[in-house]
């Protein structure tokens, strides 16, 4: 067996995020089935006010005064429903990102079986709801570091009226913050794998192991940030978009089926992002061979036996008695000197 190379990779990702497309449909759903009785509460609530206008002939500036009205009425429970939502959804996604490291780390290859993720995300997600907190602390930190000193520029250049010198500096800003979140965002996503070592206890010094493995590596992990961030966010903003522009889509079955298959693809992207930095753990093996694999999944067994061979004992030789000269009745057998034949 041979080590995987430690090193993002976009092909890993994707085909390893089709193979867990359980996972997949479950981080489809669930937002789905959490956010469902808000919405539906909101659009009971002003369907009930905006039912009487196309009756009455309300002009479109009435619509968003009326829609104003209606959401300070509701405002304070739609306030809760809203950070209780993004509260449950933000536990699950830590659950789920737990449970996955767990996962890739021990199945061996085993088919993917979701309650399994769910119960190794249960387990351990204190340390990766850790991780998540000392990320955000980190994101805070580091853009008031970078963006601080472009805003007390900008702020006196706006003293001096230099309003292009501020716009500038408030763009640089904007741009030097956003490219933070990029690298904060690729750091916790190796600091999850770091932390997939039972060995490691600190969250915080994982997401720290995790920034190094960013700053050293910058190309490939933001490279893959990009790669699967970009169509995250566009296919956040999509259903917005076809919402304005295709208007036919707004309301009907279509409209319907076309959210929730991008919704499916975000799902996707998701997924495949987190399981493309899954090599950076080290804790993947890979046969080097088809051959390999074989032998690894059925040991070759001998047919026959092994024979062990003893050695025989030796046996003592007989100990024949030398004849006695001096014995008067044993004739010799040497022939007389001076003779050419035995004595008779």
């Amino acid at each position: 067996m041979s080590k995987e190379n430690h090193t993002v990779s976009v092909r890993f990702g994707a085909k390893k995020a089709i193979e867990m497309w359980r996972l997949v449909a479950a981080v489809w759903l669930v937002p789905l089935v959490l956010g469902a009785p808000l919405v539906l509460a909101v659009r009971r609530s002003l369907g009930s006010m905006l039912g009487p206008v196309p009756m009455t002939g309300a002009a479109p500036g009435d619509v968003g005064l009326i829609l104003m009205w209606g959401l300070s009425r509701i405002g304070p429970w739609l306030g809760v429903g809203v950070v209780s939502f993004l509260a449950v959804l933000w536990a699950w996604g830590v659950m789920w990102h737990a449970g996955t490291t767990g996962w890739i780390a021990w199945s061996s290859g085993r088919p993917v079986r979701l309650g399994e993720v769910v119960g190794l995300g249960v387990l351990a997600w204190w340390r990766y709801a850790r991780l998540a907190l000392t990320a955000i602390a980190g994101t805070v930190a580091l853009v008031a570091v970078v963006c601080s000193p472009f805003q007390l520029m900008a702020r006196a250049a706006r003293t001096h009226l230099a309003e292009t010198r501020m716009v500038n500096l408030q763009l640089a800003a904007l741009a030097l913050g956003g490219l933070v979140v990029w690298i904060v965002w690729a750091a916790t996503l190796r600091g999850a794998w770091v932390l997939a070592d039972p060995q490691r206890r600190s969250s915080a010094l994982a997401w720290l192991q995790g920034l190094a493995g960013t700053l050293r590596d910058p190309l490939r992990s933001l490279g893959c940030v990009l790669a699967w961030g970009v169509p995250v966010k566009l296919l956040v903003l999509a259903p917005l978009m076809l919402g304005f522009d295709l208007r036919v889509l707004a309301g009907t079955f279509l409209g319907l089926v076309t959210g929730l298959v991008l919704g499916l693809l975000r799902a996707y992207c998701i997924v495949a992002l987190f399981l493309s930095f899954a090599p950076t753990s080290g804790l993947l093996t890979q046969p080097e061979s088809d051959e390999e694999l074989v032998v690894a999944e059925e040991p070759e067994v001998d047919e026959k036996p092994e024979v062990i061979e003893r050695p025989e004992p030796e046996r003592p030789e007989p100990v024949v008695p030398e004849p006695d000269d001096s014995d008067p009745f044993i004739i010799p057998s040497n022939p007389l000197p001076g003779t050419g034949s035995d004595l008779t």
